[in-house]
């Protein structure tokens, strides 16, 4: 039982440890706008719908960059009517997004003026009069976080239903003669071990999971004015695990 909880909670850490490493081993909205400055529109489309597609990764000035080069990508293949949403997008995630008119193309220019107006008519907050639009921050809640202390609770729990085995056993081998006691206290150990191996696997999972989303998900400051209406971080899926032990009972 201690070989098999060692080599779970050993498990956890090495996915965790995995997942962080190959989160750190490249960056797509970095590589999207190298292809793209590269002329590599095809790599560029790959990986800037990559990008857009971890908001949570991204800060919100780093997210409009994102939508904004996978904007002037889509152009280069005359899909201006993708382009236009994703300028949209990088209007949301930074509404002060702008192009220098001596350094850009007439056909960007254009194309996120009609962005721009859009994103005015639809979603820009009007201000009330004489009331300035809100500042401060807000912070978004650390998913990473939130999964390691999921994860140490059920690890909590497993350490405790395991000292319950122990009890449970020390009971077992005291009690000589009632044979229905013994059988109650053996099936009573057997449940403490099935949720202590169970609460051991799942611990060890959602923690592997927390020290990666810790590691790629720091909350950040987001001003309120710069989001509306605010974008929504999907939260990672996250996986369970369960675990089946004999009971040494016999």
């Amino acid at each position: 039982m201690r070989r098999v909880m060692f080599l779970c909670c050993l498990l956890g850490c090495l996915l965790g440890s995995v997942a962080v490493a190959a989160a750190q081993a490249s960056d797509p909205l970095a590589e999207g706008k190298a292809a793209y400055e590269a002329l590599d529109f095809e790599k560029a489309l790959l990986l800037l719908q990559q990008a857009v597609g971890m908001p949570s990764r991204y800060t919100p000035g780093e997210l409009a960059e994102a939508h904004r080069y996978l904007a002037m990508t889509l152009l280069a293949y005359n899909r201006a009517d993708e382009a236009r949403e994703q300028f949209v997008q990088a209007l949301r995630a930074n509404p002060d997004l702008a192009f220098d008119p001596d350094l850009t193309s007439p056909k960007i220019l254009q194309a996120f003026a009609e962005a721009k107006r859009i994103f005015e008519e639809k979603y820009a907050r009007p201000a009330a009069k004489n009331e300035p639009l809100p500042t401060g921050h807000t912070w978004r809640w650390p998913t990473g976080w939130t999964l390691i202390g999921i994860g140490g609770a059920c690890l909590a729990t497993s350490g405790v239903t395991y000292g319950l085995v122990w009890d449970t056993y020390g009971k077992y081998q005291a009690e000589d003669e009632d044979q229905d006691k013994l059988d109650r206290l053996k099936k009573q150990g057997e449940t403490y071990e099935a949720v202590s191996g169970v609460s051991l696997g799942v611990g060890a999972v959602l923690t592997g999971l927390g020290i990666y989303f810790a590691a790629t998900d720091h909350p950040r400051p987001v001003h309120e004015s710069s989001l509306w209406p605010p974008l929504v971080s999907p939260l990672g899926p996250a996986g369970t695990t369960g675990l089946t032990m004999g009971w040494r009972f016999q």
